[in-house]
């Protein structure tokens, strides 16, 4: 009888809830804790180059860290960098779970906001296409979990493009 959590935070946040029992998700005496807010990278789609990601944060930031672009605040760098927001970005990372762990009867990944356009992979297969930050999105992805090396994939797709599809798309 062990439900247990495994956080991570991209923008927002997720909770990973491996339940095996009938009781409420509330009851703290059943709760073991995994943090996956470390080893995230990230890279623009169609390039190879995997860049290291300090999560919670944003692609600016991320970019900023690795020396990818000049400080935007200074003089008009701004006006340079508007490229970022017009492609989009894949962030990664891999987390391990041992065969117990794989075995709960229910696993619900919830996420608490991802920045606007997302669509999140579970071990390569689709779970969700998310278009809104400012809800929570709650995916069961009961036996989506392997034992070992499991991969959560988040492709972040330009709000831009997206706004300008959906804006021909209405005439």
């Amino acid at each position: 009888m062990k439900k247990m959590n495994l956080v991570y935070y991209l923008v927002a946040s997720a909770i990973l809830i491996l339940n095996n029992s009938c009781k409420p998700v509330v009851e703290y005496d059943m709760n073991e804790y995994l943090e996956l807010n470390n080893n995230w990278s990230f890279r623009m789609k169609g390039e190879n180059e995997w860049l290291p990601a300090i999560v919670p944060g944003c692609v600016h930031t991320d970019l900023l860290t690795n020396s990818k672009i000049a400080q935007p605040f200074y003089r008009t760098n701004e006006k340079d960098l508007q490229w970022i927001d017009k492609n989009d970005w894949i962030y990664q990372c891999t987390f391990m779970l041992d065969s117990q762990q794989v075995l709960f009867n229910k696993t619900i990944l919830t996420f608490y906001g991802l920045d606007t356009y997302a669509q999140v992979r579970l071990n390569d297969l689709p779970i969700l296409d998310a278009g809104n930050m400012f809800r929570c999105y709650e995916v069961d992805v009961t036996g989506k979990l392997m034992a070992g090396n499991n991969t959560l994939e988040i492709e972040f797709l330009s709000p831009i493009r997206v706004g300008l599809e959906k804006r021909e798309a209405l005439g």
